[in-house]
């Protein structure tokens, strides 16, 4: 017996729904969503058991599977606590080798001929089922995760394109939890940095729980006293050992950070004045050991090699949350054409298997074209920005680019009920009268698409009541510029000096590296604009900027490189 045909038809819609679901969701959310979506794995294929698991240690000898989600329509005991850490080569050796081809795997459990590995035979013996469908998850040429299917089924139930359709909403969810770690995982590394550049730390110690420094970490500092092995009480001086094993103990039982100063030997075996910074141990880490980090008090430390040290760590902080903040939002613009890719692909395969009409295939192709453009557009701009390469300065329509921004936030202003007015009383945000500007498309498109994340998320944090953000554009008075402006009804620029927000490093955002602002007045100014910011007479605020008007001929587009081009 196969999957019916409005279930398969169903698999193929939820499919499509998935790239606005999963789109820009943080860990929590996910966690409910990856339940939500093996369920419906599981309820749309007609099965009773659906298990996610994933491929830990993928790239090393002993890769291992552990359940990540899992989803029962009977009342049968979940098994989840026995999927954990499983080698992987109990799948069997057959079965892993086809999964890790991408190839879906097919299993059945014959108490004569045994014919699947003895994991998947006992899994199927607990469950009282016969069969087991394996459908591989692949990313970047490994194997990522595994959908199990169990069920009562032979190997026909569930054909190829049902199959691939389940593939595809793996990938999708796995590739959103993938991309969710490691931007919290940059988080992670951002939050520690600042604390040590905001500390000018020196160097810290490892501490375990026998108060023995098991390591020394050099930051400011390159070569820190040699303290590894020693205990605690020996480092530091007799007349501050009470108080820093207090801190130490009070860090270890509280789970929170302390600070203090106290006495201990330098580099050169001398007494020296230390501020200490005591982090307790993070709850993922399997070792219980403390951080405890130390900045030299001594004003005879302040030396000029030292400060220019200190000078070259910080530009190189400066250059890394930059890079690291272009690639974040590249890689968000980046997933919506990628995404659109898979699903116009998909839904190309299955036109052609079905032998539909060529208008609907040719039309799946023009739309693959239009994303793949977009995509390589997005990459261009990236790499020209990084290799310090001059601005792509073309004769491109205002109109098209608001539309085309307006379009990259829709889901984003959407999920937050904010509303998105493009003003076209004046003409130039009109289709047929859009006037043409002289400007790098690709980067002033994300000059606007920043300026409108930032009021969604503003009007977002402040609760703003039916928050609306409106879009218009006027010449100037000496018809040379077009001035863009994108206002909010949020709560407005709280600062005496509105235009502040565009210095590198303001922020008002817990997570925010204060560079987005910047970074879009260097694209403006480098094509002969300008930008501003003020508050509005009533409520919220306004961005505006001017791009300059095409003349007809070809224009100069060298521009010289400001700071922001490293």
């Amino acid at each position: 017996m196969a999957l019916p045909k409005d279930k398969h038809d169903a698999l193929l819609d939820y499919s499509l729904q998935l790239c606005h679901l999963l789109s820009g969701n943080g860990a929590k959310v996910l966690k409910t969503q990856m339940a939500n979506i093996v369920a419906r794995i599981g309820q749309l294929a007609e099965v009773p058991h659906v298990h996610l698991l994933i491929v830990r240690k993928k790239k090393s000898a002993n890769p291992s599977v552990s359940l990540l989600a899992e989803w029962s329509s009977t009342s049968h005991s979940l098994i989840g606590p026995r999927l954990q850490g499983v080698p992987l080569p109990f799948l069997g050796k057959e079965a892993v080798a086809t999964l890790k081809a991408g190839t879906p795997f097919f299993s059945t459990f014959d108490e004569q001929k045994n014919a699947c590995s003895k994991f998947i035979s006992g899994l199927l013996r607990e469950l009282d089922l016969s069969s087991y469908d394996l459908i591989p998850i692949v990313s970047d040429g490994d194997l990522t995760a595994i959908v199990g299917l169990a069920h009562q089924q032979d190997s026909e139930y569930l054909d190829s394109q049902s199959r691939r359709t389940i593939q595809l909403i793996g990938s999708m969810l796995v590739r959103s939890i993938l991309l969710d770690r490691r931007e919290r995982i940059r988080r992670r590394n951002h939050r520690q940095w600042k604390r040590v550049a905001n500390g000018a730390c020196d160097f810290a110690l490892r501490i375990d729980s026998r108060l023995e420094i098991c390591n020394v970490i050099p930051f400011r500092q390159e070569k820190p006293p040699q303290a590894t092995g020693l205990l605690i009480t020996e480092f530091v001086l007799q007349s501050s050992c009470e108080s820093v094993v207090e801190a130490i103990q009070s860090v270890k039982t509280l789970l929170e950070p302390r600070s203090l100063q106290f006495f201990a030997i330098n580099s050169s075996g001398r007494p020296c004045s230390y501020a200490a910074r005591i982090e307790p141990p993070s709850a993922k880490s399997g070792k219980r050991e403390l951080t405890m980090y130390l900045t030299n008090n001594d004003v005879e430390r302040a030396h000029a090699e030292e400060l220019s040290s200190l000078r070259d760590q910080l530009d190189r902080a400066t250059r890394l949350s930059l890079l690291g903040n272009i690639a974040t939002e590249f890689a968000h613009q980046l997933t919506q054409p990628l995404q659109a890719i898979t699903n116009h692909l998909h839904t190309l395969s299955m036109r052609v298997s079905r032998k539909q009409a060529q208008r609907s295939i040719i039309a799946c192709v023009n739309n693959i074209e239009t994303s793949v453009d977009h995509a390589a557009a997005i990459i261009r701009s990236l790499r020209d920005f990084v290799t310090n390469r001059r601005m792509s300065l073309t004769q491109t329509s205002v109109v098209k680019m608001v539309s085309h921004a307006v379009a990259m936030v829709e889901a984003q202003s959407e999920r937050n009920g904010t509303k998105i007015i493009v003003d076209e009383t004046s003409g130039i945000l009109s289709r047929d009268s859009s006037p043409d500007v002289f400007v790098d498309e690709v980067q002033t498109t994300h000059v606007i698409i920043n300026l409108l994340v930032n009021a969604i998320e503003a009007c977002v944090e402040a609760d703003t009541e039916s928050p609306i953000i409106t879009v218009s554009a006027t010449v100037d008075s000496a018809r040379t510029h077009v001035i863009v402006e994108v206002s909010d009804n949020g709560p407005g620029i709280i600062r005496e000096n509105p235009e502040s927000v565009f210095d590198r490093f303001f922020t008002t955002k817990s997570e925010g590296f204060g560079i987005g602002l910047a970074i879009c007045r260097d694209v403006i100014e480098r094509q002969d604009g300008n930008i501003h910011a003020r508050n509005n007479p009533d409520r919220g605020c306004c961005f505006y900027f001017t791009l300059p008007l095409f003349t007809g001929q070809v224009q100069d587009d060298s521009r010289g490189h400001s700071e922001h081009d490293e």
